[in-house]
């Protein structure tokens, strides 16, 4: 009782009550969020050949296709025979 009334609120107990569950809260938001980035990392590397490829491209310090998801070939863009002449 001695150690009660010395608390800078009458509530205080409540308070940590809530404070700790706002803590577990945001802990378990925390881990379910970096959960879902790191299956989606794998989902893509597992089924997306172009993914993976930029990927190891990364990785060995190469230089990026630099096309955008969609976008063709810039190359196929002009014809080739028409620029020869």
């Amino acid at each position: 009782m001695k150690a009660k009334r010395q608390l800078p609120c009458d509530k205080y107990a409540q308070f940590i009550r809530e404070e700790d569950t706002i803590w577990l809260i945001y802990t378990v938001t925390s881990l379910v969020s970096y959960i879902n980035a790191t299956l989606n990392s794998a989902i893509y590397i597992v089924s997306g050949r172009r993914f993976r490829g930029e990927i190891l491209r990364m990785l060995r310090c190469q230089q990026s296709t630099g096309r955008a998801l969609g976008e063709s070939n810039p190359l196929s863009l002009y014809d080739v025979s028409a620029q020869a002449s």
